[in-house]
């Protein structure tokens, strides 16, 4: 058997003192084992731990210089998921490390002036490849307390605090919804960095009108092969802009027979942590085949969706045939229902959960264990979407099909329309904000007495919540309140 590789365990969180920490292990030459949020004594087969440490919730300005090492020595590792959405123990070198660092930060120009706010926690590769990223140009970074928000953001673009941001699609897009928050402070702004998922080239030239002086650019890649292509959205028009962009560096992008991404270069991991040791996630060429489809056209690659049926909810990847299993085995069904995708304006994805109209009597149950399993994921209800329908579509060897579950009538009982008198009553403050949370958290009645987390809200739709109410007349801090887990009652 082999050595195992001795690691020194860290239990993230969105915090200053864990930068530092594995900052430090870096510089001393310990090999990180970067542990989500909660894992507590997670192990990893073929590795040893030496040490452990957790870590609080340590929002705020971080400045810490990070010095690149360019050796093919083990650095860290991190967790992916596969094409079956369980994670992989992915071990990155120092040098696949360095390399994205360089390559990301010649792309931007960025010098030590900068100041981020990172709006991906530092537990999530991006967020943390920012924060490197930030640390090697000698400039400073921003945790923000609540996650991404927008009100915050415009307030510190303002005031001069900030002249850098970087955040997923799916946090960018509630920011292009509520454009006037930043308003012409957005001239400001030098740096933009958008994470790998799907936006729209509409989107991006949005982006590029609300920060007309910023260098933005988006990457394509995975943490098997961060920032594989980069995309100068900036100095990009036209179709173009519906690309990810192209290699760089001695990065190599190609395309399989079969349709597939394909990648090569020194910022690949080492390969996959098990008990039999590292196994490399290459060819003998040195290239890695993706589950994605794409296209390269011109010298750009175009990102043409996953050649599986992960679902990509915010980032966060679900594979539907265990989320089903799961489901059936808790409910004890063995069918009738079936889980699938459905676009999300804000998510870029979410979970669809179809129950046949044989089995509509288990809807309450079922969406209560859908929940359950939604937050062992790490998802919130806001991130689940149920209907009912006639039937469930399947093949002749009885395989779901879950293609055409977003295109099935919902056979749900609509709500009692009502009355006339009712109608033209004036809504109360509190029955307003009811309406607008039962509406964006897709519950059919909320109660003044449980908090917007309580009813299944998470980060992201409570942005949104927070910039329809301030639509609604209340101020600001009223508003941000449902960040503290205050309800309506105590709200109005």
């Amino acid at each position: 058997m082999p050595k195992p590789i001795e690691v020194t365990a860290f239990e993230g969180a969105n915090a200053r003192s864990y930068l530092r920490a594995v900052f430090e292990a870096y510089r001393t030459g310990r090999v990180v084992l970067a542990l989500p949020p909660g894992a507590g004594r997670q192990t990893v087969p073929g590795t040893k731990v030496l040490d452990r440490q957790s870590f609080e919730e340590d929002p705020g300005w971080f400045e810490d210089r990070l010095d690149l090492i360019h050796t093919d020595a083990a650095a860290q590792i991190a967790f992916s998921s596969g094409t079956t959405g369980r994670p992989k123990a992915l071990l990155l070198s120092h040098r696949a490390l360095s390399d994205v660092v360089a390559r990301i930060n010649e792309a931007m120009q960025v010098d030590d002036s900068i100041r981020e706010y990172i709006g991906v926690p530092v537990t999530f590769s991006f967020g943390f490849g920012r924060a490197r990223a930030v640390a090697a140009a000698g400039g400073k970074a921003y945790l923000p307390p609540n996650g991404f928000d927008p009100a915050e953001i415009g307030r510190m673009l303002s005031a001069g605090e900030i002249n850098a941001i970087s955040a997923v699609p799916t946090l960018w897009r509630v920011l292009l919804a509520n454009p006037s928050v930043i308003g012409t402070a957005g001239a400001d702004l030098r740096w933009i960095e958008i994470g790998s998922q799907y936006m729209s080239g509409q989107e991006k030239a949005e982006l590029k009108a609300l920060f007309p002086n910023a260098k933005i650019v988006q990457h394509y890649g995975l943490t098997e092969a961060s920032r594989s292509t980069l995309l100068d959205i900036s100095a990009t028009t036209g179709d173009a802009l519906e690309s990810v962009g192209a290699a760089t560096g001695d990065c190599a992008v190609s395309i399989s027979d079969e349709g597939l991404i394909r990648v090569r270069g020194p910022h690949l991991a080492m390969g996959v942590v098990g008990g039999a040791g590292v196994k490399p996630i290459t060819d003998a060429d040195g290239w890695l085949t993706t589950a994605d489809r794409g296209q390269i056209r011109d010298g750009l690659l175009y990102y043409e969706g996953r050649i599986d049926e992960l679902i990509n909810c915010g980032g966060v990847k679900i594979d539907p045939t265990r989320f089903e299993q799961q489901l059936g085995q808790a409910l004890g069904l063995s069918e009738g229902i079936a889980v699938g995708r459905i676009a999300d304006s804000l998510r870029g994805e979410q979970v669809l959960i179809a129950v046949a109209q044989d089995s509509a009597a288990h809807a309450d149950s079922l969406q209560k264990v859908a929940v359950e399993i939604a937050e062992s994921y790490g998802l919130t209800r806001g991130a689940l979407s149920f209907r009912t329908v006639a039937d469930i579509p399947k093949t002749a060897t009885g395989k779901v099909k879950r293609a055409e579950l977003p295109d099935l009538p919902d056979l749900s009982a609509a709500p009692a329309e009502a009355s006339a008198d009712a109608l033209a009553q004036p809504a109360s403050r509190a029955a307003e904000l009811q309406a607008l949370w039962a509406e964006v958290l897709g519950v059919p009645e909320v109660s003044i007495h449980e908090s917007f987390y309580d009813l299944g809200g998470d980060s992201l739709s409570a942005l949104t919540v927070i910039m329809r109410m301030e639509a609604l007349g209340l101020d600001p801090d009223t508003a941000r309140m449902i960040f503290d887990g205050k309800t309506i009652a105590e709200i109005t």
